[in-house]
């Protein structure tokens, strides 16, 4: 390579991580000057607090769940007691 061409490159180069330096500022300076940002985020209401304020109730003893079946991704027929004496983890989620 000609001298030339190593001054372009490194003129380019040197160009873009100046424009980067420069949106990484501009970004951390925007973030920190939202006036809608919340100035604490520490919790300030304990979980017992929560707890006894909603609907949630404390189960006193261990209750079976009802049995129930339903279709897998695959298509087949699965129920809760085909997982009996295992842990069961249910997700049930939709994309509305």
């Amino acid at each position: 390579m000609t001298k030339s061409k190593i001054q372009l490159f490194s003129a380019i180069v040197l160009i873009f991580l100046l424009a980067g330096a420069y949106i990484i500022h501009m970004t951390r300076e925007n973030i920190s000057a939202d006036p809608e940002a919340p100035e604490d985020t520490t919790l300030t209401t304990g979980t017992k607090d929560i707890m006894s304020s909603s609907d949630v109730f404390e189960l006193t003893e261990p209750k079976p769940a009802p049995d129930f079946a339903l279709s897998s991704v695959e298509g087949k027929r699965v129920s809760l007691s085909q997982y009996k004496g295992n842990v069961v983890l249910i997700s049930f989620w939709a994309t509305w």
